[in-house]
């Protein structure tokens, strides 16, 4: 970089011509760092490409040992809308009254029907034991 001092009236101009300078010199630098990072840019774009190949060709094999779709499929047999419903609806109410009652075991044959048949009872069976020392929140026996 140039400084050049003048007096009078062609300092203003060899002013400007520094600044029009530093510019270019500014300019040429840019060029050259861009021009530098060019092939880097390149080669990260290269080794994405390769990446997705690479992702691309792994799925295709995993794949390839899938069996054919199958469009002839039986579907299992449904009861009516209303059955399924109340199966619904069944398994909510048990699971809110027997909150013990994990699985939902105690109550499966009362809620969905077994060989055409619903139970007509808890299988208190399939509830856990009752704890002896069970105790609420005002400590008094349950």
């Amino acid at each position: 970089m140039r400084f050049v001092i003048g007096l009078g009236r062609g300092a203003n101009e060899t002013g400007e011509a520094s600044q029009s300078l530093q510019r270019r010199e500014a300019s040429q630098s840019l060029q050259r760092r861009e021009a530098s990072s060019a092939p880097r840019k390149l080669g990260l774009r290269a080794v994405r490409t390769l990446g997705l190949c690479a992702v691309v060709l792994g799925a295709s094999a995993a794949t390839s040992g899938c069996n054919e779709l199958d469009t002839e499929r039986t579907p299992p047999k449904r009861a009516s809308l209303g059955t399924e419903m109340y199966g619904i609806l069944c398994d909510r109410v048990g699971a809110q009254a027997l909150r013990e009652d994990l699985t939902g075991a105690s109550f499966r044959d009362l809620c969905h029907a077994k060989d055409g048949k619903f139970s007509d009872r808890v299988d208190a069976t399939k509830l856990p034991a009752i704890d002896p020392n069970g105790k609420d929140v005002a400590g008094k026996p349950v």
